[in-house]
């Protein structure tokens, strides 16, 4: 008969009720409306802030997605619409204008002066902790960008990629070694 080792888990630090304090690192995740919860009257100018809701009426696409016949361009679902463009060779032209109009957006987005939820949210937390967000929009990043001298913040992922974040393949190791991307990834 075989003997199985048992393994022992590893175990995260415990609560230390004496002082408050639970050592164990934080896990933060973003989704829709994070940002729009941040900055609820726009960006710095003003601009409105789309979700994938509202987002094909936001960059008024409408009309390009009516032109063209999209069985779904009434949609709120904007990944459905994409799914359309995507699946048919007929969309290409439309597509790449479509993401050209929504990368362009999305860029050009300011985070405003004031303190916003992202600053407070990356100031609160350790370099042990994660931020982990699906949204599209450089926000979270600016904030990164303006708080990283204050003090070490956390690590932070872009779970669907980032309009702000860009890797040169070829600059990857040297901008890692000279620390110029910092701890923010795209993943």
């Amino acid at each position: 008969m075989k003997r199985y080792t048992r393994l022992k888990m590893p175990t995260l630090p415990a609560l230390d009720l004496r002082l408050n304090v639970n050592d164990s690192p934080h896990v933060i995740i973003l989704g829709a409306g994070a940002s729009v919860a941040a900055c609820p009257r726009g960006d710095a100018s003003g601009h409105p802030l789309p979700v994938m809701k509202n987002l094909v009426s936001v960059l008024r696409l409408e009309h390009l997605l009516q032109r063209a016949g999209l069985k779904h361009y009434d949609s709120e679902n904007f990944e459905l619409i994409y799914d359309d463009l995507a699946s048919s060779d007929r969309y290409r032209d439309l597509r790449l204008d479509v993401e050209s109009r929504v990368q362009k957006y999305f860029a050009a987005l300011q985070l405003p002066d004031t303190v916003t939820i992202y600053d407070i949210l990356l100031l609160s937390l350790r370099p042990k902790d994660l931020v982990a967000t699906f949204n599209w929009d450089p926000f979270l990043l600016q904030a990164y960008a303006r708080n990283r001298r204050i003090k070490r913040l956390p690590n932070v992922v872009f779970l669907h990629g980032n309009v702000f974040l860009g890797i040169v393949q070829n600059m990857v190791e040297k901008a890692i070694q000279h620390r110029e991307i910092g701890r923010a990834s795209c993943r």
